[in-house]
């Protein structure tokens, strides 16, 4: 995972086929295996994600070359898995917060539909009352005037004005006698 870049970046098949008498590039199953047994030794910290690379080359400027290619790569690896990681967690929580959002939609509906419901109720329940008070208000009025009615027929009795008379004339009369 970290070798065979770091041999196909810096060309390791055909710089290395010299140290082993090829004229040609070597297979680069060649090359890992001439670095893992001959050239490389690589310790990791424990519990850390640090690690010590050591190159042993006779050209120093192969071995740093190497060494700095192997680390780069590491890292890269490294951040690519720790993003990997958190992306993937980072879908999930998004998935979540989607099924959380969808509880909370319906559970929104729910109390819209309920409230809804309860307001008709209360409107059916307010008309029902106001047409009851209406009724009692009527009845009241009904009752006023038939008994402003009879007063008037009996003041109007009274004062000797015949039924037939028009009401102005009652009002009249009665406003003259008093």
């Amino acid at each position: 995972k970290v070798l065979y870049p770091v041999i196909e970046r810096l060309g390791l098949n055909a710089r290395l086929a010299p140290l082993l008498g090829s004229s040609a590039p070597l297979p680069s199953a060649i090359t890992y295996r001439y670095l893992v047994e001959t050239m490389l030794r690589v310790e990791s910290q424990r519990s850390s994600s640090l690690i010590e690379i050591n190159v042993y080359a006779q050209d120093p400027r192969l071995g740093a070359d190497i060494a700095n290619e192997i680390a780069r790569t590491y890292s890269a690896d490294r951040i690519a898995v720790a993003t990997s990681d958190q992306s993937e967690g980072l879908a999930q929580l998004r998935k979540e917060l989607a099924a959380q959002e969808g509880v909370v939609s319906r559970q929104r509906d729910a109390v819209a539909n309920q409230v809804r419901r309860e307001t008709e109720w209360l409107g059916r329940k307010e008309s029902a009352q106001r047409r009851k008070s209406r009724s009692r208000i009527g009845e009241a009025a009904d009752g006023l005037a038939h008994g402003v009615v009879s007063h008037l027929n009996a003041g109007a009795r009274a004062l000797g004005i015949r039924e037939g008379d028009r009401v102005q004339g009652v009002v009249d009369a009665l406003i003259s006698r008093a």
